[in-house]
């Protein structure tokens, strides 16, 4: 069990280094895939369930990582927001989305900065207790 949630965090880090590493090379197709966010009920359902399966990775997983007691708050704030926005109607998230995403957008390296750094934070948070 260990191994596949420690699979899911080195999996969930990269891809959000992936995402930074678009947005740095293809900017219009990370902009693409940013506007898809809470687009429809399915987008709306399939991303919530990627956080929750993040988040209780994370959670899960966080005795064993380096910071554990950091990585328990930061697994359960993203599993609580998954959570909320899975009892939401996904048209508040579609609202929401709506107002976010064209900030994202207007910041879009800096953006990728922060999925960057949280990526390879979530990575570093697997691997450095394994050396």
């Amino acid at each position: 069990m260990m191994m596949v949630l420690a699979g899911i965090l080195l999996l969930s880090g990269s891809a959000l280094i992936t995402l930074a590493v678009t947005i740095f090379v293809r900017p219009d197709l990370a902009e693409r895939f940013l506007e898809l966010f809470a687009s429809s009920a399915k987008a709306h359902w399939v991303e919530q369930s990627l956080r929750l399966v993040a988040g209780v990775s994370i959670w899960l997983y966080a005795p064993d990582m380096w910071m554990p007691a950091v990585f328990r708050v930061f697994g359960g704030i993203i599993l609580i927001t998954a959570i909320v926005l899975l009892i939401l109607p996904w048209r508040m998230h579609q609202r929401f989305a709506r107002w976010a995403i064209p900030l994202v957008l207007r910041h879009l390296k800096l953006y990728a900065l922060g999925a960057l750094l949280i990526g390879s934070w979530v990575i570093a948070g697997v691997l450095v207790p394994m050396f």
